[in-house]
């Protein structure tokens, strides 16, 4: 008999990113392009099972997705600690190596590192909601949010949408240590070298526009939503802007292990450099 083909979906809704995002820049491997992909942790709550700390019903899941190619550059740049989303992922399975709590690789007996099967969830479709209050009240604190950021026809509404506009526009320079919400890891090893052109064309990324934009303006007005597009983009046209970006994006498939930076553009000491 022949080998039968299958499909594998996996639908996550009321996920929250749970921490620090993981950006790794686009590079080649031996003459092979490896698209960028961002790592995304995410956590799930479920009224069923039981909470092994508090012996309560109901638990928390834990998760990581992936984005690649250009999903990845608008996921390191949308998504910061409590924001909510649903996706639908594509479950994967690859051999990936073990490390300890201080992330240095698990060796065994005879000094080999150890490696176990690994289940990474390539995200397919994917749709933004509301931001958590407290990275909210965190960014007008540092400045990085105007306290009237949702107040259509105030300076602040403005002011946060140009300040939008400059976040998309944002593109990995080679040496920060940050690239949006994400840390940035330099992937090291023989054969590789970093690539900074545009990331190639592989699976079409599948998006749904009109939810998209209703949850990334949940807290504005619609008959007030371009008030504040005198002097520029709206809050809205930079979601749809986004939404136009993630429309055409190109998520790549490819799960080769990265393994060294380029020689060619050194990045900053602070930036994580990792074996994988």
């Amino acid at each position: 008999m022949g080998r039968a083909i299958g499909f594998g979906s996996t639908t996550f809704a009321g996920l929250r990113i749970a921490g620090e995002l993981t950006y790794i820049p686009q590079h080649t491997k031996g003459g092979k392009l490896i698209n960028n992909r961002c790592i995304l942790p995410v956590m799930v709550n479920s009224n069923k099972g039981t909470n092994q700390k508090t012996g309560e019903q109901g638990r928390t899941d834990s998760f990581k997705l992936v984005a690649w190619g250009k999903l990845a550059d608008i996921m390191a740049k949308s998504c910061p600690k409590g924001k909510a989303l649903d996706a639908i992922c594509e479950p994967h399975s690859y051999l990936g190596t073990v490390y300890n709590a201080d992330g240095v690789p698990r060796l065994d007996s005879a000094g080999q590192g150890i490696q176990t099967t690994k289940i990474a969830f390539t995200i397919q479709r994917i749709i933004f909601g509301e931001e958590g209050s407290k990275t909210v009240a965190e960014e007008i604190a540092a400045g990085r949010r105007p306290v009237n950021w949702n107040v259509p026809n105030h300076a602040d509404y403005q002011l946060f949408a140009s300040m939008l506009q400059a976040r998309q526009a944002d593109v990995w320079d080679g040496r920060s240590p940050k690239h949006g919400y994400a840390r940035v890891v330099v992937p090291q090893g023989p054969g590789i070298v970093l690539d900074f052109t545009q990331p190639a064309a592989r699976t079409q990324q599948v998006v749904d526009p009109a939810a998209l934009a209703a949850a990334n303006t949940a807290k504005v007005s619609n008959a007030n939503m371009n008030a504040g597009a005198a002097g520029g983009p709206s809050v809205e046209e930079i979601t749809k802007a986004v939404v136009a970006q993630m429309a055409a994006a190109d998520v790549g498939t490819g799960y080769a292990r990265p393994e060294a930076p380029n020689a060619a553009h050194p990045v900053n000491s602070a930036a994580s450099q990792v074996m994988y």
